[in-house]
């Protein structure tokens, strides 16, 4: 019920009313999962934009391993704190800022969204997911 109440007093800023449940996250994570079960995989970059309450971000904190690396970018700074001090990890980095104005350094292997691409005008969308494709790692994993 708290997350309804945030949705309804920053309605402009979040893209749902409730977070993913934890079947569709656990089905969203599963190829991470098991990738990084298998033995002798090497390490692995996650980027994960939008991450609101933390639906996604709950199933991969407890994955990571020494070596790897997430990067975790939210626009909204109160979503920013809320799921940046929830589930805190030496190897996810948390970002205060527009996927659009993140500087990608490496590619990433997984990159996950809980972006509200309904909400927004189109050319913000093509925008958001070029940077993505563009961050992506594409057939390496």
């Amino acid at each position: 019920m708290k997350h309804v109440a945030f949705f309804i007093r920053n309605i402009r800023h979040v893209g749902a009313v409730a977070p993913s449940s934890r079947f569709l996250t656990g089905r969203m994570v599963k190829p991470l999962r098991e990738y990084i079960e298998t033995p002798g995989s090497g390490p692995v970059r996650i980027l994960e934009v939008g991450p609101g309450t933390g639906a996604i971000t709950q199933f991969i904190s407890p994955l990571l391993r020494p070596g790897d690396h997430a990067d975790v970018v939210e626009l909204n700074p109160k979503l920013h704190e809320y799921v940046s001090s929830r589930y805190a990890h030496e190897s996810i980095q948390f970002h205060n800022l527009n996927l659009l104005d993140f500087e990608i350094a490496d590619s990433y292997d997984f990159i996950f969204s809980g972006v509200p691409y309904e909400a927004l005008p189109s050319e913000v969308t093509r925008l958001l997911w070029r940077k993505k494709l563009d961050a992506s790692r594409i057939g390496t994993v």
